[in-house]
């Protein structure tokens, strides 16, 4: 059971053709934001200096032209096989991002020492807060913690088919249930204890501020926690997600692929095979274009989480309900 018939059996046409639209343009904003995560691992793995179209600092970018074969790859090659092995190592792979989170943050919690107290932020600019300093801006800057935990948790859209497949269906309340508060007290502790360490100059990948051999005076800099050599617990986060990543594209991309050939319909029979190549290239292009042109995975993930996520787990759950029980 997909989720596309539980919303068709509850509002009808219309929620299949909604949930479809909203779904699949979730679907092809996390390949977006996996493509930026893996570019940016690579990037602490093997950085280029080479300049991009006369740019510095954007090696980056190479990586994400780079890693494109692999959407090219994923979009006209069957390897279900990947998806397959991605589903036996996944419980391993992510024990193991865990553990390099907290390793990779207490490392950094030790360098806080090097910092000076006098020279961790202002009045203005305080190096830890615990409420937005900016009263006018409150209302987006929850909107923007919202939004981004919902894509974190977003999934509900799983519920209809897992639960067609439980031996005991009952039982899936229960299990979210665990399953959301051992999340959260993982996520919080690895959020904590970054945070206690880099404070509010921390970048968005924690992976970036794993770092040590920080040059003099390192604390004064722009982006004081970027600064340095990557140490050894970064590169191997950096290729544990990366791994991670690249094993989850190999059933991400071609659903993607799947969908909008769903959702163009007759336009893709009638057009034959060259409208799947188009659909196809067009995904490489998109995925590659906006990795390149968009470097915060945190603002994509709040983008889809905004436009599609809200709809899926929120809207269409609440409506269905009401359509339901009338």
């Amino acid at each position: 059971l997909a989720y596309q018939d539980f919303a068709e059996s509850s509002l009808g046409k219309w929620g299949r053709r909604w949930s479809m639209v909203t779904s699949t343009g979730d679907l092809i904003v996390y390949t977006f934001i996996a493509l930026v995560l893996e570019a940016e691992s690579f990037h602490v793995l093997f950085p280029i200096a080479w300049p991009w179209f006369g740019q510095d600092g954007c090696g980056m970018k190479w990586w994400s032209l780079f890693l494109s074969s692999s959407t090219v790859i994923y979009a006209f090659v069957d390897l279900a096989i990947l998806a397959q092995f991605a589903s036996r190592v996944g419980p391993l792979v992510c024990l193991s991002m865990v553990f390099l989170a907290w390793l990779g943050s207490f490392q950094e919690l030790e360098q806080l020492s090097d910092f000076p107290e006098s020279c961790r932020g202002s009045a203005e600019t305080p190096f830890w807060t615990w409420w937005p300093t900016d009263v006018g801006s409150l209302a987006s800057d929850v909107a923007s913690i919202a939004s981004y935990a919902m894509f974190c948790f977003a999934v509900v859209v799983t519920v209809p088919s897992v639960q067609s497949t439980m031996q005991e269906p009952k039982q899936l309340g229960s299990a979210s249930t665990r399953a959301y508060l051992l999340s959260s007290i993982v996520f919080l502790s690895i959020m904590g204890l970054q945070y206690a360490g880099s404070g509010n100059l921390g970048p968005e990948n924690i992976i970036e501020g794993m770092r040590s051999e920080r040059p003099s005076g390192w604390w004064a800099m722009a982006r004081p926690w970027e600064t340095g050599t990557s140490t050894m617990v970064s590169k191997l986060f950096a290729i544990v997600v990366t791994s991670n990543l690249l094993l989850i594209d190999a059933t991400y991309v071609p659903c993607a692929v799947i969908a909008l050939e769903t959702i163009a319909g007759e336009a893709v029979e009638q057009g034959g095979w060259p409208a799947r190549v188009s659909i196809r290239l067009g995904l490489v292009v998109l995925r590659f274009a906006v990795a390149t042109g968009v470097s915060s995975f945190i603002a994509l993930s709040s983008f889809t989480s905004s436009l599609f996520c809200v709809s899926n787990n929120i809207l269409i759950p609440i409506l269905a309900f009401y359509a339901t029980v009338g």
